[in-house]
């Protein structure tokens, strides 16, 4: 009898097993799965972070988010003394969260309750990179071990990354031209002396003209002329240009040129085509391959800033501190990687290079972080520290 009925025990348990078990499963919604962990029932361990803007303090605008190239809800970029604000939003309220080190496993601080926010709840931690110890240029993982106060329990995690600020000048500055001997306007403060030229053949017709401040020389460019830069930088991640620089040019376009193109620089020693980057007539500017930003940014007689970065193939471009054109091309684009030798300057292959007035021009040897240009780059006129 005991055979007989162990026998039928096993013809009826896979049946009920599979009854039981859809039971179970018709019987989770929403307002189930205690004891679930998160990758089972994601909605009812719904969590996400909400951080202020580090630069300042206030929540995110839309044009910030915009401008980020990390997603904020996994990641922060902190620099220096910025606190590290961290605020964990919650669908339910906890019994406990430990915040835990990535790296070491070490418990750094401990919360036995969440702040009302609404229809959530909210976690809010402040320290710093120095209490996290978090060099420049590095990063870590935190993780948030939370129990909610249901029973259910959740993990989060969050990278903070603490940002490089703008190396010292002296490391990364190669080429520098400030236009103050008349007697010799390509004359260089660092690097090679500017080789003045047309498309003659001849010396070019640039001029010697008044800069920002009395004392501080500038060069009125002249159409068809320009100069030959000599750069002496290196081809990177093997291409056969140059495709890893920043140009800074500090520029004003007088009346009788507003309204036209101005080339700033000719990638193409044959000055074929186009040139990299233009200032526009509508006081933006145009990349060639890349289009044209919004106008009014440069104001006729008005000194600024133009920073033209690119980093193995991607193109940004700035006036005085804010990016206005962004886009991409290949590590060998001739459109803006340079030759390996030279980049022209202020010309055109047609008549596109009105004159302008330049009071600097810098080279440096690497791309330009976007917190480097909008935030320790100082301003028009001002040298880099």
């Amino acid at each position: 009898m005991m055979k007989q009925y162990i026998n039928i025990h096993r013809r009826l348990f896979i049946p009920f097993f599979v009854i039981i078990g859809a039971i179970v499963l018709s019987n989770c919604d929403d307002n189930d799965g205690q004891g679930w962990a998160d990758e089972r029932y994601l909605s009812n361990f719904e969590h996400y972070f909400d951080n202020p803007n580090p630069k300042t303090g206030l929540a995110y605008t839309q044009a910030e988010i915009d401008e980020l190239k990390y997603d904020r809800t996994k990641e922060e970029r902190f620099k220096g003394e910025q606190p590290v604000v961290l605020n964990l939003v919650l669908s339910k309220q906890i019994n406990s969260v430990e915040v835990m080190d990535g790296t070491n496993g070490e418990i750094l601080l401990t919360f036995n309750s969440a702040e009302t926010s609404g229809d959530k709840f909210k976690l809010s931690m402040t320290t710093s990179l120095a209490e996290l110890e978090i060099g420049p240029g590095s990063s870590k993982a935190l993780k948030f071990n939370i129990v909610y106060a249901d029973g259910s329990i959740g993990t989060a995690f969050f990278i903070v990354a603490s940002v490089l600020p703008l190396p010292p000048a002296a490391d990364i500055l190669v080429g520098q031209w400030e236009f103050d001997d008349a007697s010799n306007l390509g004359k260089a403060t660092i690097g090679t002396d500017l080789v003045p030229k047309d498309k003659d053949g001849g010396s070019g017709s640039h001029s010697a003209t008044s800069g920002m401040a009395s004392g501080d020389g500038a060069v009125l460019t002249a159409s068809g002329s320009y100069f030959e830069l000599v750069h002496n930088l290196s081809a990177t991640l093997g291409g056969n240009k140059v495709n890893n620089y920043t140009l800074v040019f500090d520029v004003s376009v007088p009346s009788s040129s507003y309204g036209s193109y101005s080339n700033l620089f000719h990638t193409r020693l044959n000055i074929e085509g186009d040139g990299s980057t233009y200032i526009s007539p509508s006081g933006g500017l145009w990349g060639r391959g890349i289009g044209s930003s919004g106008g009014g940014a440069i104001q006729a007689n008005s000194w600024h800033r133009i920073v033209i970065t690119v980093g193995d193939g991607d193109y940004r471009a700035y006036i005085d501190g804010q990016r206005i054109l962004v886009g991409s091309s290949g590590l060998d684009d001739p459109n803006h990687a340079l030759d390996l030798s030279k980049v022209l300057l202020f010309i055109d292959n047609g008549s596109e290079d009105v004159p302008i007035k330049v009071t600097e021009v810098m080279l440096f040897n690497r791309t330009f972080d976007n917190n480097w240009v909008t935030e320790d780059l100082p301003p028009v006129g001002q040298p880099v520290p």
